[in-house]
């Protein structure tokens, strides 16, 4: 067998490289483009008869928040925000399923802070809430209503 010639040699043996690292190079760049996570499925909560009792409905009321009694009071103030919020659409709920009259639910809104009229709602070191919304009127109504 007769020698190959540098040039030839070096050309096969890039080839050979090329080969060998090619594959390996396509994957390293597509393990850098990463497809976007799935979109998260919304959960909408339909609650049954169990939830709308005025008894567990103003439990979990009462109980929400007592888990971070030691957030700041800007973190606790739009943590009730969203817990008067998701009172409001559960009552709702409850009242549209039939599962809830809207005199017993008007009479939560009222225990919880939410009519006008009714305390301010207390966090559960029994403090009044820095910028309540005491006085202010939150009856519970359907959704597309809301402000």
């Amino acid at each position: 067998m007769t020698p190959l010639p540098a040039a030839r040699l070096s050309a096969l043996l890039l080839v050979i490289a090329g080969s060998i690292l090619g594959p390996l190079s396509a994957r390293a760049v597509d393990t850098n483009r990463m497809p976007p996570p799935p979109a998260s499925p919304v959960e909408r909560h339909d609650p049954d008869l169990k939830t709308c009792t005025s008894e567990n409905l103003l439990r979990a009321w009462n109980q929400q928040l007592q888990a971070y009694t030691d957030q700041p009071a800007a973190v606790l103030e739009r943590l009730r925000l969203v817990q008067r919020d998701m009172a409001i659409v559960t009552l709702n709920r409850c009242i549209q399923r039939g599962l809830l009259s809207r005199a017993d639910a008007r009479q939560l809104a009222i225990q919880m802070g939410l009519e006008t009229g009714s305390p301010a709602p207390t966090t559960p070191a029994g403090q009044t809430p820095a910028g309540s919304t005491a006085g202010s009127k939150a009856e519970p109504q359907a959704p597309s209503q809301r402000p």
